[in-house]
C-alpha cells in the first residue's frame, strides 16, 4: 500500500473507516497505491498515451472508478445493508413491545 509514502486523500477515509471499525474496508483503503496505476497506464500507453490526446488525468480518474466499483461499493453496500437490517429489526421489537405482544426479541432473524 500507499502507508509508507506521500499520504493521498484517501488516507483520511481510510483513518475514518478505521474510527468506525470498518476494518475490511479500512484495509482495502491503506491497501490501493495510485502510482501503481499510473506506471500499469504509462507500460499500457506509454508515457505520451501513443499520440498528443492522451490525458493522465483522465486515465487515473478512470482507473479510480473501476478500482472503486469493483472494490469498495460492494463493501459499503453491506454495510450499509447491514446497519439498517439492525435498524429495521430493533424497530419491529419496539413496535412489537409498545402494541403489547410481549418483549419478544426479532434477534433470530
Amino acid at each position: 500500500g500507499w502507508a509508507s509514502r506521500s499520504p493521498t486523500a484517501i488516507e483520511a477515509w481510510a483513518r475514518m473507516a478505521e474510527e468506525l471499525e470498518f476494518d475490511d474496508l479500512a484495509g482495502e483503503l491503506w491497501m490501493v497505491d495510485p502510482s501503481v496505476w499510473r506506471n500499469q497506464i504509462i507500460e499500457q500507453k506509454g508515457e505520451d498515451g501513443g499520440n498528443a490526446s492522451f490525458d493522465m488525468q483522465a486515465a487515473m480518474l478512470e482507473q479510480r472508478d473501476e478500482w472503486f466499483n469493483a472494490r469498495i461499493a460492494p463493501m459499503v453496500r453491506l454495510k450499509r445493508d447491514a446497519s439498517m437490517f439492525s435498524t429495521v429489526r430493533h424497530g419491529l421489537n419496539v413496535r412489537k413491545t409498545t402494541v403489547g405482544l410481549g418483549d419478544s426479541s426479532l434477534s433470530e432473524c
